[in-house]
């Protein structure tokens, strides 16, 4: 009988349920736009490189202005880690650690000067949230992101 190993636990059953629709909220607070709100869906499709597309797609409100947004990443499985890259799949976003067998991973991204702190905890009601505060010379915001499994 194959068994799941106890530290990798997590991370298993959040890659076991991850294909499919999961909606998303977001909450965001920028220091110069002020405060919006990005509300819609994740869809996650398996790809021949052993990762899931991630689209997210749905209505974007920050100041007043209004209107559709859009974003593709790539999720992938990394030993005792998750990836995330942009949709060319080779540059790196974050690596999320999570070989200590917690539920919470951090990792910072560096662009230039700007610093994207982000933080992915997977959830006991089978979602996951992924947080970030970002900080550089012309941009300073958090973004707050629920994913929760649809059906």
């Amino acid at each position: 009988m194959d068994s799941v190993a106890p530290m990798a636990a997590p991370l298993d059953r959040l890659l076991q349920y991850l294909p499919g629709a999961w909606s998303l909220a977001r909450t965001i607070e920028d220091d110069r736009l002020g405060k919006g709100r990005f509300d819609g869906k994740a869809v996650f499709t398996p790809n021949a490189e052993s990762g899931w597309f991630c689209e997210e797609s749905g209505e974007l409100a920050i100041s007043t202005w209004r209107g559709g947004g859009y974003r593709r990443w790539l999720y992938r499985r990394d030993g005792d880690g998750l990836v995330i890259l942009y949709p060319d799949g080779q540059a790196l976003l974050h690596r999320f650690d999570f070989s200590s067998g917690a539920e919470r991973a951090r990792h910072t991204h560096t662009c230039a000067q700007d610093r994207y702190h982000a933080v992915f905890t997977l959830c006991h009601n089978g979602g996951f949230t992924l947080n970030y505060g970002v900080v550089g010379p012309a941009k300073r915001y958090r973004l707050h992101t629920a994913y929760a499994p649809c059906g």
